[in-house]
C-alpha cells in the first residue's frame, strides 16, 4: 500500500489481497467478499462530507483519490510563505502564516496537516490534535495526518487513540515503516509483549537497519526476563549506530544487565528453593500478593523455569490480574511447549480477557496435548460461539456436558446457540434443565431473563 499527496488531490493504493481479512469489512467468519463489496465498504468506512472520494480499480488494487472542492489564491500565497519559513525553521511564524490561510480557506487539507505538523514541531500538542483531527475527518485517507495525529496521542499516554490512528495510517500504507515502530511503541506500553515484538520484527524485515526496531526488542526481553534476547539486540543496536546516544544507551543496559547476572548468581540454591517453598506456602494461604512476590524474585534468578512462570500466572489470576497472568503463560509455553496445562491456563484467560479466536487455538493446542478435561471443551465451545463457529461449539459443550451432567455454564452456552439458530424449542429444554439444579444468583438472574425473551 503506498499514499502521496499531489496538488490537493490524495491518493492512495490499496492491494486488494491484504484487504480480505481486515477487520473493518465486518464479514462473517468464513465469508468471502467480491471486489465490489471490498469498495463499498471501504468506501463507507472513509466518506466525508468535504471534497470529493472516488474508489476504482486498477487490476489487484483499489485505488482511492480524494479531491478538493476548491482551492483558494490568497491563502495559497500564504501556504508557499509558510511553507519558505518551515526551510527555514521559523516554525511558529510559519504556523500563523497557515492560520491566516485557513481563515479564508477553512476546509484545506494541506494547511491543516501542515499546521498541525509545525505545532508537533514547537511541541504544542494539544492544538496540533485539534487542525490533524479536522483533517483526517476531511480527507479521510490521509496517511500522513493519520501517523502524526497516533504519535501525538502516544506522546500525551492517549494509548487508545494512539493505536486507532496509527493503525490506519497503516491501513493506508503497510509499508510505512514509522508507524509500525510507533505500533509496537504503544503495544510495549500496553504491555502487550507479543504484539510488540510481532510490530518490531515487521519493521527489521522492511528495513533491516532500523536501530529503535532493534531497541524497541532489547527493551521488551529485558521486562521479560531474557537478559540473552536484550543484549543481542542492544549489541544490534550498537553495530548499526556506534557512536550515537541510542549506542550508549545501549552499552549502559548490557552492563547493567551484566550486573544483575552476576548479583543473582551470587544467591545460593538453598535460597531460590526458599523462594519457592515460601512462595508456595503463601499461596496455599491466600496470601496471593506474598507468592507472586516470592514467585517473582525466583525468577528474576532464574527466568528460564517455566513451572515457576505457570506458578506465577495462577497466582496473578487469583490477584485479578488477567493480562499479567497472561504474559506469565505465554513466557512458560515459549519455554515448554509440550505442556497442556500451560495452554490450558493460557486459553482460560484468553477467554477471559475476550481473545476469543486467540483462545481457540491454544485450547484446540492443549486438547492435543491432553489436557481432555471438561473444563477446556467448555472453554473451547464458549470461544467458538463467540467467533459464530456454531456447529463447532456445539460438538464442543455437548461433550463438555456428558462429561460432567452438572455443567451449568455448558448448558447456557447450548442454550445461546440454539437461540442463536432460532432454535426456541431446544433452548427453553436448555434453560428449564439449568433452572432445575442448584446455580448461583447471577447465572438463575440471566437463565430466567433469556427464557422469558425467548418464551416471549
Amino acid at each position: 500500500m503506498t499514499g502521496s499527496v499531489n496538488s490537493k488531490i490524495v491518493t492512495v493504493r490499496l492491494d486488494i489481497l491484504t484487504l480480505k481479512d481486515d477487520p473493518i469489512l465486518q464479514k462473517i467468519p468464513g465469508e468471502s467478499l467480491s471486489n465490489d463489496q471490498i469498495k463499498h465498504a471501504l468506501e463507507a468506512h472513509y466518506q466525508t462530507k468535504t471534497g470529493l472520494l472516488e474508489a476504482f480499480f486498477e487490476k489487484n488494487v483499489l485505488l482511492l483519490q480524494w479531491y478538493p472542492e476548491e482551492v483558494d489564491e490568497a491563502a495559497e500565497s500564504l501556504h508557499h510563505e509558510a511553507t519558505g519559513l518551515v526551510r527555514e525553521k521559523q516554525y511558529a511564524r510559519a504556523s500563523e502564516k497557515w492560520k491566516h490561510a485557513l481563515t479564508l480557506r477553512e476546509d484545506d487539507i494541506e494547511y491543516l496537516y501542515k499546521l498541525g505538523l509545525v505545532l508537533f514541531e514547537l511541541k504544542q500538542y494539544t492544538e496540533s490534535i485539534e487542525f490533524l483531527k479536522k483533517a483526517v475527518e476531511i480527507c479521510p485517507i490521509h496517511e500522513k495526518a493519520h501517523l502524526i495525529l497516533g504519535i501525538t496521542f502516544l506522546k500525551l499516554r492517549n494509548l487508545e487513540r494512539a493505536e486507532k490512528h496509527i493503525l490506519e495510517c497503516k491501513r493506508l500504507n503497510s509499508r510505512n515503516v514509522l508507524a509500525i515502530l510507533n505500533l509496537g511503541a504503544v503495544y510495549s506500553i500496553q504491555k502487550q509483549f507479543d504484539a510488540a515484538i510481532k510490530s518490531f520484527e515487521e519493521v527489521i524485515q522492511l528495513n533491516n537497519k532500523e536501530t529503535r526496531a532493534f531497541l524497541g526488542l532489547a527493551k521488551i526481553h529485558h521486562l521479560m526476563h531474557d537478559p540473552e534476547k536484550a543484549n543481542k539486540n542492544f549489541r544490534k543496536v550498537i553495530e548499526l549506530a556506534p557512536n550515537s546516544k541510542i549506542a550508549d544507551f545501549a552499552k549502559r543496559s548490557i552492563q547493567m544487565i551484566a550486573s544483575q547476572v552476576n548479583e543473582k548468581s551470587d544467591q545460593s540454591l538453598q535460597n531460590q528453593e526458599e523462594q519457592i517453598n515460601k512462595g508456595i506456602q503463601y499461596y496455599l494461604a491466600s496470601d496471593f500478593k506474598n507468592a507472586a512476590k516470592c514467585y517473582q524474585n525466583y525468577l528474576n534468578f532464574k527466568p528460564g523455569d517455566h513451572y515457576i512462570w505457570y506458578l506465577l500466572g495462577e497466582t496473578q489470576i487469583r490477584l485479578g490480574r488477567a493480562h499479567e497472568a497472561s504474559d506469565c503463560f505465554k513466557r512458560s509455553v515459549r519455554l515448554n511447549d509440550n505442556r497442556g496445562l500451560y495452554y490450558k491456563s493460557l486459553g482460560m484467560t484468553l477467554y477471559f480477557l475476550g481473545e476469543y479466536e486467540k483462545a481457540v487455538q491454544i485450547l484446540k493446542k492443549a486438547i492435543e496435548l491432553g489436557k481432555n478435561d471438561p473444563l477446556c471443551h467448555t472453554l473451547l465451545g464458549a470461544s467458538l460461539v463467540k467467533t459464530d463457529k456454531l456447529d463447532d461449539a456445539s460438538e464442543e459443550l455437548t461433550m463438555a456436558y456428558k462429561k460432567i451432567p452438572t455443567n451449568v455454564f455448558a448448558l447456557y452456552q447450548l442454550a445461546l446457540i440454539q437461540v442463536q439458530k432460532n432454535q426456541k424449542e431446544k433452548a427453553i429444554g436448555f434453560l428449564n434443565r439449568i433452572l432445575s439444579k442448584p446455580i448461583n444468583h447471577n447465572l438463575k438472574k440471566q437463565t430466567k431473563k433469556m427464557l422469558r425473551n425467548v418464551e416471549a
